[in-house]
């Protein structure tokens, strides 16, 4: 628990100093609040990941299929109630929503994590050390990963001469990935089983 909260606070910080360097770059000057909003989702989703992390480390998998369901059916139906009702969709609305839809999941992970979760009143360093350098290779094998399907994106934002332009290219190029990606979900599911 304690690197989860390390590793997220560092990515947080990284992501907070670089947040209007890359509205700049990308030509996208609502990103810099969306990446602050991003912030705190990203701390609310710390006890989700852990409480998902320690139940399938019991080999529980319906605690985690439960907590991602009702966050992304939260989600979902926001986005869905917006659109038949009429309003208008705010990105900062729909960022504020992944939060709140995170906090809801992590209500949900922690139900059913409780049996499983031993809180401990002392660090054991031999462990958090074997479990750092562990992390360091899974972090970068992450991060790598996210690089490579996200780095198309980046350059159209930068390549493309107006921010409208980025945008439509964008969001072209995002649905066929999504749709590729699809059939990367049964291998990276038997990967992490």
């Amino acid at each position: 628990f304690v690197l989860n909260i390390a590793v997220t606070l560092a990515v947080n910080g990284v992501l907070l100093l670089l947040a209007s360097w890359l509205s700049t770059v990308l030509k996208a000057p609502g990103l810099a609040p969306l990446i602050r909003i991003y912030a705190v989702a990203n701390l609310v989703m710390t006890p989700l990941t852990q409480f998902n992390i320690v139940q399938q480390a019991n080999l529980n998998f319906k605690g985690p299929l439960y907590a991602n369901l009702t966050r992304q059916v939260l989600f979902f139906g926001f986005v869905a109630f917006t659109y038949w009702s009429g309003r208008r969709l705010i990105l900062e609305q729909l960022a504020w929503m992944q939060v709140i839809a995170a906090f809801v999941g992590s209500l949900v992970a922690y139900r059913h994590a409780k049996p499983y979760l031993r809180l401990s009143p002392s660090l054991d360093l031999v462990w958090m050390g074997k479990l750092a350098r562990f992390g360091v290779f899974t972090f970068g094998t992450n991060l790598g990963a996210m690089i490579y399907k996200t780095t198309d994106r980046f350059m159209l934002g930068i390549l493309m001469p107006t921010q409208l332009a980025a945008m439509r290219a964008v969001a072209l190029i995002d649905p066929a990935l999504r749709i590729t990606g699809i059939m990367e979900i049964p291998i990276h599911a038997m990967a992490t089983i």
